[in-house]
């Protein structure tokens, strides 16, 4: 039996930019070997072209989203409405990635902050769960969402936390979702993390064209790669791929609502 891969995040035109030729990114999709998968926003002029390329692909849904770099308030609000005319595109299951970058410091924290509670804001009133991006701002974060509580949950994209920020995310509906940078050599909190927390929890992502698993580390990341963080899951907690790959599937379909 074909087991149900599916990735969580990633970013088809972000791919794009590398000049990897469509028939490579999707080559994961087009085999049958992934099932679902969820295309990122971070921007809003490039919505046309992203809503093109998934219109005829059943396995593929968007995500509508301001990455936390935009520090003018209009231009936010501004690119905030383009995405809000689009929002009940059923091509779209969720807002983000939003959230809080303290590592680039792209605009001052207040601004972060302030752009990161008004998509909360639109993903509440619009019924979807979010995409939450955190670097290095684990307290701020959370703080955030117990401020502007959810009301579909979403995923913690990326985990990079510790293991008691990943419960306390749990309590407020959040997916935790684990990249390929938890197959590499110093991710010794990420691996205790993805070991120990429940199956029910768990999410997997590419984040393709970024943090590409080993052992394809080095070249550019791509959704099928995610089968290599899978298995590295299922050896680190010591079941079945099966099960793992099962249980992710059945998360991810819940988080769809599909």
């Amino acid at each position: 039996m074909d087991l149900p891969y599916i990735d969580s995040h990633f970013h088809l035109l972000e791919l794009f930019k590398r000049d990897v030729p469509p028939e490579t990114i999707l080559a994961g999709f087009n085999s049958g070997d992934l099932v679902l998968g969820l295309d990122i926003g971070i921007k809003a002029d490039d919505l046309e072209k992203r809503k093109d390329l998934v219109k005829d692909r059943k396995e593929l849904f968007l995500s509508l989203g301001l990455y936390p770099g935009i520090s003018e308030r209009k231009s936010w609000q501004e690119d905030l409405l383009l995405l809000e005319n689009e929002i009940n595109s059923p091509k779209v299951k969720a807002v983000g990635e939003c959230g809080l970058d303290w590592y680039w410091n792209y605009s001052t924290k207040a601004c972060q902050i302030e752009l990161f509670e008004a998509q909360i804001d639109l993903a509440n009133r619009y019924s979807l769960p979010i995409i939450v991006h955190n670097r290095d701002a684990d307290r701020e974060v959370f703080e955030t969402i117990q401020r502007c509580p959810l009301k579909e949950g979403g995923i913690l994209h990326c985990f990079s936390s510790n293991l008691e920020y990943a419960y306390k995310f749990m309590d407020c509906g959040f997916l935790i979702s684990f990249a390929g940078n938890v197959t590499y050599p110093k991710s010794e909190d990420l691996r205790v993390a993805v070991r120990t927390l429940p199956l029910e929890s768990l999410l997997l992502e590419t984040d393709a064209p970024y943090l590409t698993p080993v052992p394809h580390r080095g070249k550019i990341n791509l959704p099928e790669y995610i089968k290599n963080t899978y298995a590295f899951v299922s050896e680190l907690r010591g079941i079945p791929l099966d099960s793992l790959v099962c249980q992710v599937y059945e998360n991810f379909k819940r988080f769809l609502k599909i």
